[in-house]
Formats: C-alpha cells, structure tokens, sequence
C-alpha cells in the first residue's frame, strides 16, 4: 500500500466517524451497547480504550458461534488464518497480518503468542485442544513485543477461563448431538467454600466419527475421540491477596483429515499414467492401502496467580506456570482418492511423529498509578525455560520401518518489561505511552539423522557433542576420526524491543492513537535440517516494526461503535523454511530482509433496535517479499536459487466477517437468532515458488436459534439448533505441491490438498442451576 492510498484511508476513516458524531438517529432511547472489557495490556480497560486492533468474544459469543477450540477462530477475525500443521490435528498454525509459523518445530519459536489465563504456550504442538470452561478469547493484532514478549511479532491470542463463584452453588450440563454421530457433554460443578472461596470442576466428552469414510483399513478421517477436565480454585487470603488455582488435563486419540493429490502434472518421465484422474472436489469416501491409526495427544497444566494489592495504587502479580505435552501422531503424507503409484495403496511414504515437550514460566508483575494517577504503568521481570524432544519414523511403501532422525532441545529465556502511560494534568485528553522489554534466549539443541561428520567436523570436543556421541553409544571424548550422525546447536540472542503511542480523546466518545511497536522472535535451528553444519550453524532472530494508526468511538448513545486501524510493517530477519534436501521434508531457515506488510482492519457493531445486533469486520493486507530469489545451501553442498514468491504465505489480501443477532422475549423466556458470514480471499501458501499451489477463497454461513432461560426444575434451561457451513462450501486448508519436490520432474504429482469441513449441523441443550 502506497503512503497516499494510506493516507486516503485514514482521512476516509476520520470524515466517517466525524459523520458518525453529527447523525442525530435517537434522543436519549435508552439503549446502548455493553461495555467490553480486555486485558490486553494485563489490567482490565474496555475495548475502546485499548491502543491496540483487538477482536473479543465472551461467553455468549462462543456459545453463539460455535468456538470450542483455537481452530474454530480460523475464519471469525479479518486478518487472521489459522490451520493444522501437516495434518497433526494437536498443532494449530496461527497467522496475524500475515506473520506466523508456516513450519512447526520445537527449535523454532511461533511467531503469534498464545496465552491461557496468562501462562505463555511455548509451543504449537499441543495448542490444537478443546476447551472445556472458556470466559471468552481476545485476539490482539500487531506486534506484542512489549508486554507479551518475543515470539508475539504477528500478535497475541489471549484464553481466559471462567473462574469460581463463591457467592452460590452452581451445576451446568450440556449435551450436543449432530451429523457424522457428533455427541459431546460438558459439565461444570462451582461448590462454596467459604465466604471468599470456591472451587469448579469441569470435565469434557467429545466424540464424532470421520469426515470422510475409509473404505480401506483402520480409522476414518478426521475422527474425533477427545476427554477434558478441569479443576480451578479462588480464594481470598486476606483482604488483599488472592489466590486462583488451576489445572487442566486433556487427552484425544483424533485421526489425521484425509490429505490427497488434487491434480496431475505432466513430466518429462512421462510417469502421469501411473496416477489416477484428480478428485472433482472434496471427497465423501477414499480407500486406505495402510491403516488409518488415530493419533495420541495428552496436554497438561498448572497455573498459581496470587494478586497482592499492596495499596490503592499499585498491585503485585504472580503467575506461575507449569504444561506438558505428550504427542503421537501418524502421518500418512500424499494418499489420493483412488488408486495410485502405490497400487493399490494411497501413500507414497508414512511417518510417525512423538513429540514430548514440557515448560515452566514464572511473571512477576507490578501494576499501579502514580502521581494523582497521571502515570499508569506495568512492570515485571519474566523467566521461561523448556525442555523437549521430537522422534521421527518413516515407511516407505516398498520398505520397512526406518527412524529418521531424533531432536532434543532446551531453552531458557529471560525479560525485563516496563510500560508507562503519562496523562498531564491539564491536558486529561492526551495520552502518552512508553514501553520497553529486554530479552534474552538461550537455546541448545543436538539432532540425530541420516547424515553424518566426523567428531572433529563438528568442531571437537564440547558438552553437547559428548552428549550427542554418548546417545549413539560412542565413548566421550570419542576418537576425532569417529562419525557422529547429526550435529549440536548452540546460541544465545538478546534483544531490545522499544513502543510509543500517542493516543488523543478527540471527545468523551471518540479517541485516535498513533503508535510504533517493535517485536523479536529468537532465532533458532531446523529440526528437520538434512545437513548437519547447516543444523549447527542455525538461524538468526526475525525482527518487526510496526506503523500503526487507529480510531476508536461510540455513537448514537453508544449503541454503534466503530474502530479502524490502518498499518504499515517492517519485517528483516524472516525465517523462511526452505527446502535443503532430497525430500520435502528436509528443511532449513534463510533469512529474507526487506519484507513489507500494509493494511487495514475495521470493526463495526450497531445495536439497531432493542435486541438487534450488527457486527462488521474488515481487513485488507498487502505483503511484499524483499528479495525475489534466495540461496540455498542444500545436504548435497551445492547452492541452489530458491524463487521467491511475491507474497508472504497465509496473508489473504481481503478477509471479512458479518453477523446479525436478535434477541426478544418470549414470557419469561428469551429467543435468539444469529446468522454470520466470514469470508476469505485465496492466499499464497509457501514462499517457494517451486512448490507455492494457492487455496481458493472461500465464504462460510453459519446459523443458530436459541431459546433460552426457559425454568425447569428450579433451573433454567437453554435449546440451540445450530448449524456451520450451511452452504457446503468446500475450501481448502492446506494446498502444496510439495510432492513434485519431492522426485522433481520424475512422479509429476501436484498439488495435494486437505480440505475444510463440510456442512455440520446439530442441536445442543444446557440446564444450569
């Protein structure tokens, strides 16, 4: 986006809302929007005061549309893509304004942060989990570098739980039946203790068969099979120190969606007559030569936050996490629909992956105002440290089983983190915002795989070359002639990352902000690197800065609020993964600077009549890659140019969303109505060209009615018939032609494709007590 078509939009925005301000649609009615209030800065402020593009959903909300887990945002917020790695349905891959992580692994960091109650997920693997007692998810946009640290370069997705009740006892049941045999059950039970204190129970059971049926051997795609609880405790101590306690347990055993060759490309081998005609469009059935196994996924938690209010201007907070994350998932890469090279079977090679990961963070934070509160200010000091480690087992379909190569890593990161808002007296109406945080990571790693150097290849003796020469069972010290397969990692990086806003309450109803934001992602290694100098050489940081600026403001007695943010992003340092070896799946990071990302988001809500809601979402995005062609050092040590596409992936130019809620009495009982639209434009899917195969856009209607409030048995009760992709949309969640870098020009096979769900519908009924 040029600087004049920005500064068009921005005065569009502003001539909007000054006609917003003049309409004069109702006098004194009554009626008015709810305040919506965040933690997005980690104290609660509402919505519109937040210097920060940010989508909330309460309670209510997610009920409404559906939103049991992270993936269900996929298409609820303009500029945001989510979609499962590689098929593994416990990884979620998660992209603000274009920056995320396009290839999960535990030696590179996500590049959106992801937090729940306040503890930061160190990894993607194991964020594809279903919730059981959500409050609500604020999605934050833009770099988060200042309060939420590296790894928030794209932004942050914040999940708040809801938290005991000490004022009564309370019992929800819920049941929900649907298409493809969908049965789910929550239950929470909140039990006084005392007059300060409660405790909540809540546990999950869901199931659903497959998405598309199996006519071969094992499972069926996409299979469901999923068990939660969870256990929270509050409890005030003394007049001014709390305690909230949480832990949370989830166990599923989901199989893999179908992934499949969608086309068919000619070659100079002329091999095409070994594969069969593409499928038309999303598949009802396919055959399995090998069993569809489902997967094994248990992720665990601990969280202690104790809030200390020191005195009536300043808090002490304390939030101490502990999660672990046990994965198995089998991979059947590439299957088709039919029959294919592998006759009679569906894959040209099958991998195994487990995956253990454990972390423990401490946040120390200090939070208040100052002089008559003309200063507000958070500060904090914050530790996180991670130990993991990924295996990894192939079969090819002529051979056996054969382990491909084994990672262990660790990472300890430390930050020091300060924001200040300064209000003068006399001029209450501007705002001035200051923020710093000082990061460094330290991270070590040793990979085990099928290439090999000699001990002194790999720079002779040190701590981790002992370790990774004693896992193969050699002596350590080994003889300097000795060959060691696989090579360590280690480094360390530091960071400065600065903020500013300038934020203006042009009225009581209306502000704008002007703001520059930095963010860092350490830097890392690739796990699935086929050359073992290019594993222990690793990457460098990616680093963002942000232009941002933005309008907030209520109108018509606040029952429409209208927010915009129109921004301009600087990215160096971006990690993209490349392919280094003979199959697609041996991969490095280079680096590309110069990266450039612009664009707009709007968000638009009228209260229209009593009890009917307008929402409107929009975002535009312009990306722009900084160099067109890129080195690559491959496993056999020749350089290869790598085209470099001209977008960054999973960054959709336009993306919207819209929904139409009514509310109305019905006696003593309330009846509801939603219907929404999200839409997404196609989006670049790998910034290789070589192996870049687009998904299409796509347009999802979803539907709810509910009758609510209705008393039965000294509690009331809720009926939905809900249903999502009401038009049976078939779109694409992941499309790659990986498979012709896999044998180039020999198989001639692309692209191959996973695709979205198909219609669901079903009806859900609550009782609470």
């Amino acid at each position: 986006m040029s600087t004049a078509i920005a500064l068009r939009t921005l005065g569009s925005t502003l001539v909007l809302s000054t006609c917003f301000s003049t309409i004069a649609f109702a006098q004194g009615s009554g009626l008015s929007l709810e305040e919506v209030i965040v933690t997005a800065q980690k104290r609660e402020q509402t919505l519109q005061d937040v210097p920060i593009s940010v989508s909330a959903f309460n309670n209510e909300m997610l009920q409404t549309m559906g939103i049991d887990e992270l993936e269900d945002l996929g298409a609820k917020v303009p500029n945001l893509f989510l979609n499962a790695f590689n098929n593994d349905p416990s990884a979620v891959r998660m992209f603000i304004r274009g920056i995320g992580q396009n290839d999960v692994q535990l030696t590179q960091d996500p590049s959106v942060a992801l937090y729940i109650d306040g503890v930061y997920v160190g990894t993607s693997v194991g964020s594809g989990m279903e919730t059981v007692d959500l409050e609500r998810i604020e999605v934050l946009r833009g770099p988060q570098g200042t309060l939420y640290g590296r790894n928030a370069t794209g932004g942050a997705i914040n999940m708040i739980s809801q938290r005991p009740d000490p004022g009564a006892v309370g019992f929800k049941q819920e049941f929900t039946v649907g298409n493809y045999d969908q049965f789910k059950s929550r239950t929470s039970v909140n039990v006084p203790l005392w007059s300060e204190a409660a405790v909540k129970v809540a546990y999950l059971h869901s199931e659903r068969d497959g998405l598309v049926e199996n006519k071969g051997e094992g499972d069926d795609w996409a299979e469901e099979y999923r068990q939660a609880w969870r256990i929270d405790f509050s409890a005030a101590i003394t007049d001014d120190l709390m305690l909230d306690y949480a832990y949370d347990d989830t166990h599923s055993e989901d199989s893999s969606r179908l992934e499949f060759i969608s086309g068919v490309v000619e070659n100079p081998a002329g091999w095409a007559e070994f594969t069969t005609e593409p499928a038309p469009g999303r598949p009802d059935e396919a055959i399995a030569w090998r069993g569809v196994e489902a997967g094994d996924f248990d992720v665990s938690g601990h969280n202690l936050t104790l809030t200390w209010d020191v005195s009536d201007s300043m808090t002490f907070k304390s939030i101490t996490g502990y999660r672990e994350v046990d994965v198995e998932v089998l991979h059947d890469g590439t299957p088709t629909v039919g029959i294919n090279i592998t006759s009679p079977g569906n894959s040209v090679s099958l991998s195994n992956r487990i995956t253990d990961f454990e972390q423990f963070s401490q946040e120390f934070q200090l939070l208040g105002e100052l002089w008559d509160d003309q200063i507000e200010y958070v500060a904090g000091l914050y530790y996180y440290e991670d130990e993991a480690r990924n295996e990894s087992m192939s079969w090819s379909f002529v051979g056996p089983r054969d382990p491909e190569d084994y990672t262990d890593a660790n990472n300890d990161s430390i930050a020091l983190f300060g924001q200040f808002t300064y209000t003068p007296s006399g001029l209450d109406r501007w705002h001035f915002t200051l923020g710093m945080r000082y990061s460094k990571d330290e991270r070590e790693a040793f990979r085990v795989n099928e290439n090999s150097l000699t001990f002194a290849e790999l720079g002779g003796y040190t701590e981790n070359n002992c370790v990774n020469a004693y896992f193969q069972g050699a002596a350590c010290p080994p003889d300097p002639g000795a060959v060691i397969q696989g090579a360590p990692y280690e480094d360390s990086f530091e960071n400065f990352n600065p903020s500013g806003t300038i934020a203006w309450d042009w009225t009581d109803d209306m502000n704008v902000y002007g703001k520059v934001v930095t963010g860092y992602k350490s830097g890392g290694t690739s796990q699935r690197s086929a050359n073992p100098n290019a594993f222990a050489r690793g990457f460098d940081e990616e680093d963002v800065t942000s232009y941002e600026l933005g309008f907030k403001g209520r109108f018509w007695d606040s029952r429409l609020a209208f927010n915009a943010a129109l921004f301009h992003m600087e990215l160096d340092g971006f990690q993209a993964s490349v392919q280094t070896g003979t199959t697609a799946g041996d991969r490095d990071f280079t680096p590309i600077d110069g990266n450039t990302i612009d664009g707009v988001e709007l968000d638009l809500t009228v209260l229209i009549i009593q009890g009917l809601e307008f929402r409107l979402g929009y975002g535009y995005l312009d990306t722009e890659m900084g160099e067109d062609e890129i080195p690559t050092l491959l496993s056999t040590g020749e350089i290869q140019i790598t085209e470099v596409v001209p977008q960054i992936a999973y960054a959709p130019e336009n993306s919207f969303t819209a929904a139409l809620d009514y509310r109305m009495g019905l006696g003593a009982s309330d009846l509801a109505f939603h219907l929404g639209y999200s839409y997404q434009d196609a989006a670049v899917t790998s910034l290789n060209a070589f192996d870049n195969e687009p998904t299409d856009d796509r347009g999802l209607w979803d539907a709810d009615i509910t009758l609510s409030n209705v008393a039965i048995a000294s509690g009331n009760l809720r009926l939905s018939l809900w249903g999502r992709n009401l038009t049976d949309e078939e779109y694409l969640l992941v499309n790659t032609g990986s498979l012709r870098a896999v044998i180039p020009g020999l198989l001639g096979l692309s692209p191959w494709t996973t695709w979205g769900d198909p219609r669901t519908y079903g009806a859900t009924l609550e009782w609470v007590y």
